[in-house]
């Protein structure tokens, strides 16, 4: 499963957003995308999912452009988690998690649903309308929905892709973890995993790749250890920041 974004543009009122972007989502990685607030982040993963449309450039999911495929087998190729996910109706949550089932029948859906809830911890949320939730607790429940989407009773996770961005905000520590751990649990079963991220430091301790963009373009892609430079993250970002290889840890740790 790939989704892949080709020399891609794209502008809105006379400002240029994404300025020749080409980038894919592979199966079976967890790809970060991390740069300052303004950079195109999040309008890339639009592209990706198919919400907007470039202005020059194409975006293709495994080899077809992505407006020849209809939203109903779209949606079972790919599930996005954006920043804000506004719910109009005060649902419960359990009536949330069905909204993200798309890939087999109602007896399939209650078994991969338990297993979703297992893993995303939110077992005690199941009964609470959505209104009444914190917003951390919001965005776990948007992450299982997501987590939902792209699961299969038949275990088939390397088809799938799953965009998020920013899916810790609002999130405390451990919860921060549990949501990556998650999402590199999926790339581990072979799903195509792309996340934006604002924390150096997650994206340093989880990411197979890094994409660090600036001022809508691609300044550098690769492992960890190539991407998360000094000189070049200071730079990118307008501020000091000094990266170390944490010797207990036996990772890379960014600070500024």
């Amino acid at each position: 499963m790939t989704i892949c974004v080709e020399k891609a543009s794209f502008t809105i009122k006379e400002n240029k957003i994404l300025d020749d972007v080409s980038l894919s989502v592979n199966s079976g990685e967890l790809t970060s995308i991390i740069g300052p607030n303004g950079a195109g982040k999040s309008t890339l993963l639009k592209l990706m999912s198919g919400d907007v449309k470039p202005d020059a450039g194409k975006v293709y999911v495994n080899g077809e452009t992505i407006e020849s495929i209809d939203v109903k087998r779209l949606s079972i190729l790919r599930t996005v988690m954006s920043q804000q996910s506004s719910i109009i109706f005060d649902f419960y949550v359990d009536e949330i998690l069905a909204m993200g089932w798309v890939n087999g029948n109602d007896r399939q859906r209650v078994d991969v649903t338990k297993q979703v809830i297992e893993w995303c911890h939110i077992g005690h949320l199941i009964d609470r309308r959505f209104g009444t939730l914190s917003g951390g607790e919001q965005r776990l429940v948007q992450f299982a929905r997501a987590l939902l989407q792209v699961s299969s009773p038949l275990g088939l996770y390397a088809n799938r892709c799953l965009l998020l961005d920013e899916p810790t905000a609002s999130l405390d520590l451990s919860h921060e973890l549990l949501v990556i751990e998650q999402a590199k649990a999926m790339a581990r079963r072979g799903t195509g995993v792309m996340v934006v991220l604002h924390d150096l430091n997650l994206a340093a301790r989880f990411a197979d790749r890094i994409v660090l963009m600036s001022e809508g373009s691609i300044v550098l892609t690769g492992r960890p250890n190539v991407v998360l430079q000094e000189d070049l993250l200071s730079e990118v970002y307008g501020t000091p920041i000094t990266v170390e290889c944490h010797k207990s840890l036996n990772r890379l740790v960014v600070y500024s």
